[in-house]
């Protein structure tokens, strides 16, 4: 009886807490973040885009790619590549000036990330 190890119930049995009475399966199920993720492409108007080569960004980066017009200001929209001036360089797709769809970054310091942007 001197050890008090295992006197105290488990926090969590079975997925089953027991002190809150909540199941931790069907909680997790309801967790954003560990909910399927549905992305799906938005269809791009090509009527919309125009192609942009060496477009200055600001702070040294550059854009050549697709853009539109929103609100008299282009922006990064379809396909394209922007080079930032550290050397750092993604490819892939934008949607509305942010890298969004599947592509490829390229980091400064020689590290690579492909797969899909959000």
């Amino acid at each position: 009886m001197g050890n008090n190890c295992c006197s105290q119930p488990a926090e969590t049995v079975n997925n089953f807490d027991l002190k809150k009475g909540e199941n931790h399966e069907n909680k997790q199920a309801e967790d954003p973040v560990a909910a399927p993720i549905n992305h799906k492409p938005e269809v791009l108007n090509e009527n919309e885009l125009e192609y942009k080569t060496d477009y200055a960004l600001g702070e040294g980066a550059t854009y050549t790619g697709q853009m539109k017009k929103v609100d008299d200001t282009m922006i990064k929209h379809g396909k394209g590549t922007q080079i930032w001036q550290d050397g750092a360089k993604y490819t892939g797709d934008w949607r509305t000036g942010m890298a969004e769809g599947e592509g490829v970054f390229y980091h400064a310091n020689g590290d690579v990330y492909t797969g899909e942007f959000f």
